[in-house]
């Protein structure tokens, strides 16, 4: 049509013009490599960012663990910030780490009264961001 053959003559790229005759934002996002998926979207030059909130019943320690929607590269390649997303639940919570915890899967967080008991068997919404590769 007219337009395209406008932006050849003017030097555009043939990807310039793919952005430009994608109808929405998301087409163009796809265009661009980049990924959506339910509480995760993929930038195009691969950085994950993963933001979720989290019903769970944590176990007779106070622990709570939660999967990715999709995984990291390594346990190493992602930072996680979690909280408490029930504020009526009268505990902190923190991230577990070790060897093997987390995975490029899931990671566990462990959860405290105030008085540094364990929040056992009890039902918590954890809410998290993570970014990484």
């Amino acid at each position: 049509d007219d337009a395209s053959a406008m932006l050849t003559t003017l030097g555009v790229s043939a990807f310039a013009k793919t952005i430009l005759e994608d109808t929405s934002g998301g087409a163009m996002w796809a265009t661009m490599g980049g990924t959506v998926g339910a509480g995760f979207w993929i930038l195009p030059n691969g950085i994950k960012i993963i933001q979720s909130n989290v019903a769970g019943t944590t176990d007779a320690s106070g622990s709570l663990t939660v999967s990715f929607p999709t995984a990291f590269l390594s346990n190493t390649s992602f930072t996680i910030a979690a909280w408490n997303g029930n504020q009526s639940a009268n505990a902190t919570v923190s991230q577990y780490r070790d060897g093997t915890n987390p995975t490029s899967a899931y990671f566990t967080t462990v959860w405290r009264t105030p008085a540094g008991a364990a929040f056992a068997n009890q039902s918590v919404t954890l809410s998290y961001i993570a970014i990484g590769i």
